[in-house]
């Protein structure tokens, strides 16, 4: 039968050879084909045992039939359109056996051969004289033109109340002049095309089954007792089969008579053909030949741009980029993707936005290969091209840290691409192709084209880093300083090596980021690049900072500051002050902190970036360290609102961490819990484990101060323990200090005694005197709940000493507690 349906939810079109001609897969296509015979059948063709599914879209129609009955509306079209093989024909043919009895009147199915080979579609002047015939109009009786026959067809169904089902319609002017005038009456029409020029009729679009359904389908048709619907092998092969009804009756039957198979044989062949819509075949039916039959019916236009969408590497595509592979212009191409929309060779999952069902996929790029391969190349250099050059200007429009080392041009500027202008546009654009980009990337590195890829590669690197997909992108720059190596580029390579370790960094696995920029800057320096030089130094003082080494990284950071300034780069320039910043805060030099950080804040380049940002907040954290809570708060409130504004996900975690630090130390515990909370959730998102102990120590700290210690015990040694395993030894000393603490007020004197003189070990070893002093004073309470006050004389001095020099309150507190145990004189 034409269509979709023969015995499992085929396509009873696909696979039938006629007359000789020209063979295009399994389908015979006649050079001239054949006058389809109009035959209108007074029966329903059977309905099958085998239905599976469609739920949802029966109770649609049976819904709106209801609805419809008694308005005395015009007569109820139902248009059941889908990619072919999806069952079309048999859902139709199941849906008229369960209304028949409504429609007493009668059932008439009509064949209307847009998709049989070797035949011409039925003409709609000898599909209205078959209907004529079956509802007694006598031949002599039926006039010659098309409207008069349309006519007496309406005046004789008139007062029926019947069901007619219009199957395997070309489009809406085929079937306009059908259908009946009556509101008694119920058209059932399945097409390949969307019937979008009939907008009276109610689209009822079927999708590919879901896995359970196309699973049971499967066991069903192959009739094995052994088999089961949530067999893993099972569920392997509907997936291959890409849970296309058509395909999966296919296989089924081959299963059922090939005793010797079993499923994991169907899944090894499928997986290892060549050609998987050919490979689904069972005598002459094969899913092959059920899309041929639809790209035969293509213009030369859309036939040429649906082979160059099956050379596309990704998952969906937009006009722009149609338009650079088939080397078009824009309207043409949306106009073209609208054609291939219209018969469902591709889905619209979202606005203007097209993808391929996997084995439609795979037949476009079968007829691809067909064509000349300098075409092939050509169509793909334009796309790469056009993905590297929009890419860029969208990094332009994005907040970034460094400026690019590597520009290198590689192919030449499309002459189409979208007008986008502001932050906000960029990322929209780069939500919707990153893994596009990352899928051209990649096509690019397997084919020697290792100029895409790094260019792909640096110029997705801010927006992938803010975003937090750190994952993928280690797995993109590792692949891209392959190709760069294979290649021979050096500078590439170096690129390459610089954001794996930029990477490595965030992902808290310091020796490898460490190992990276060495390598980086030894290649940055045989090529005499001193921008890449500059950036990965002040990349690897970051990293020095966090392992503890200050003096290395304050090195570092200098040696990129002056590099920076001999080449005139403001943006990087403000990168190395608000980076040298940190280490200066964090060996409480928070003069030449302050100085460094506002320094990076005069740089207008600087003026909406996350550097700005981050300056912003080493402020706040120095007013913090100071007692100046308050202001601490509105910096830390205006840093995180420029993160936000940013799109920063590791800005805004790392922010709302030091913002709750300072909502606890001045009591709103709920508003610390919410900011660790968020912070938390955040930085498992984008896999930071460093930022994870940070809002770990924090929150610990909250539940301490509710005297929640056993809870606070458990998350504080978490934090502490994720840090030792990263090796951040500022986050040790800290940890250790904030399990004092809670130890301490626990009246755990012993337990928080060993915590502190950790945390007093760690911090003098790195040379960070904040956390040298507060272990100190832990220490200075402990010996004074134990009595033993020259401990408690000395700790305390010491630790007042150092708060006193980094200008902190904590001094006035060390203070007060050695006058009131009368401490105050004595050794120190």
């Amino acid at each position: 039968m034409p269509g979709d349906r023969v015995d499992n939810h085929m396509s009873g079109t696909a696979g039938v050879s006629l007359q000789a001609g020209t063979i295009h897969g399994d389908v015979t296509v006649t050079s001239q084909p054949a006058p389809s015979a109009a035959a209108a059948l007074r029966t329903l063709p059977a309905d099958l045992a085998s239905f599976t599914g469609r739920e949802a879209e029966l109770e649609r129609i049976v819904r709106a039939l209801e609805e419809h009955a008694g308005s005395g509306g015009v007569v109820q079209i139902d248009a059941i359109d889908g990619m072919a093989g999806v069952g079309k024909t048999a859902f139709a043919v199941h849906a008229a056996h369960h209304l028949a009895p409504r429609f007493p009147d009668g059932q008439i199915f009509v064949r209307l051969h847009a998709h049989t080979p070797g035949q011409r579609p039925v003409a709609t002047a000898d599909a209205l004289f078959a209907l004529l015939l079956s509802v007694g109009v006598a031949a002599t009786q039926i006039p010659d033109s098309l409207e008069a026959r349309a006519a007496l067809w309406r005046d004789r169904m008139a007062d029926r109340k019947a069901l007619l089902v219009l199957d395997d319609a070309t489009g809406s002017d085929q079937v306009r002049a059908l259908l009946p005038g009556s509101a008694r009456t119920l058209v059932l029409v399945t097409s390949r095309r969307r019937l979008s020029a009939l907008p009276q009729a109610m689209p009822i679009t079927l999708e590919v089954l879901s896995p359970p359904e196309a699973a049971d389908l499967f066991v069903r048709l192959a009739a094995r007792p052994d088999l089961k619907a949530n067999d893993p092998a099972v569920r392997q092969l509907i997936r291959l089969c890409g849970h296309l009804p058509l395909a999966i009756g296919l296989m089924a039957g081959k299963l059922r008579h090939r005793p010797a198979w079993t499923v994991g044989d169907l899944a090894r062949d499928l997986t290892s053909a060549a050609d998987r819509p050919t490979a689904l075949r069972a005598e002459s039916h094969s899913v092959a030949a059920a899309f041929e039959l639809s790209y035969q019916g293509l213009t030369p236009e859309q036939q040429q741009l649906f082979r160059r969408l099956g050379l596309h590497p990704g998952s969906d595509i937009d006009a722009y980029a149609a338009a650079a592979l088939d080397g078009i212009d824009l309207v043409t191409a949306a106009a073209l993707l609208d054609d291939l929309y219209a018969v469902h060779l591709i889905d619209e999952p979202a606005c203007r936005r097209y993808r391929f069902h996997d084995l439609i996929r795979r037949h476009a790029r079968s007829l691809a290969y067909q064509d000349p391969p300098a075409d092939r190349e050509a169509a793909v250099d334009r796309l790469l091209a056009y993905y590297l050059h929009t890419t860029r200007t969208v990094d332009d429009l994005l907040p970034g840290r460094y400026p690019q080392a590597y520009r290198r041009q590689a192919g030449a500027r499309p002459s189409v691409m979208p007008e986008l202008s502001g932050r906000g546009q960029a990322v929209e654009w780069m939500d919707s192709e990153r893994l596009n980009l990352s899928a051209a990337l990649n096509h690019a590195a397997r084919h020697g084209r290792h100029g895409h890829a790094i260019g792909l590669a640096s110029a997705m690197a801010r927006y992938l880093q803010a975003r937090g997909y750190w994952d993928q992108a280690l797995a993109l720059y590792r692949t891209a300083m392959s190709a760069a190596r294979q290649a021979h580029d050096e500078l590439g390579e170096a690129e390459g090596l610089f954001h794996i370790g930029d990477m490595e960094h965030m992902r808290d696995d310091y020796p490898a980021a460490v190992a990276n920029f060495t390598q980086a800057l030894h290649l940055y320096r045989r090529v005499s690049n001193r921008l890449g030089e500059a950036n990965t130094l002040n990349d690897l003082g970051v990293v020095q900072s966090q392992m503890g080494h200050y003096p290395a990284a304050a090195a570092s950071h200098e040696a990129a500051l002056r590099l920076y300034e001999s080449l005139g780069e403001e943006h990087g320039q403000g990168e190395a002050h608000a980076a040298l910043s940190l280490v200066q805060y964090a060996t409480g030099d928070f003069a030449a902190a302050a100085a460094n950080a506002q320094a990076a804040m005069k740089f207008r380049t600087l003026e909406h970036t996350i550097s700005r940002a981050g300056a912003l907040s080493t402020l706040a954290s120095i007013k913090h360290a100071r007692g100046e809570y308050q202001a601490a708060l509105a910096g830390f409130t205006e840093g995180l609102q420029l993160f936000r504004a940013l799109g920063s996900r590791p800005g805004v975690a790392n922010t709302l961490d030091l913002l709750g630090h300072v909502q606890r130390i001045i009591g709103d515990l709920a508003a610390a819990d919410a900011s660790f909370t968020e912070a938390l959730k955040v930085h498992r998102v984008i896999g930071n484990p460093a930022g994870e102990a940070t809002s770990l120590n924090g929150l610990g700290l909250v539940q301490g101060a509710r005297a929640e210690y056993e809870k606070a015990m458990d998350t504080l040694t978490q934090a502490a323990e994720l840090r030792h395993t990263i090796g951040h030894r500022l986050g040790q000393a800290e940890s250790f200090n904030a399990l004092g603490e809670v130890s301490l007020a626990a009246a755990g004197e012993n337990q928080a005694r060993e915590h502190y003189k950790q945390a007093l070990e760690i911090s003098r070893e790195i040379g960070t005197p904040a956390e040298e002093a507060r272990a100190l004073e832990g220490l200075g309470r402990c010996y004074l709940a134990d009595a033993t006050s020259d401990e408690a004389r000395t700790m305390l001095q010491l630790a007042e000493a150092i708060y006193q020099r980094l200008g902190s309150p904590n001094a006035e507190r060390v203070r007060a507690i050695l006058q009131e145990h009368d401490l105050s004189t004595g050794p120190g």
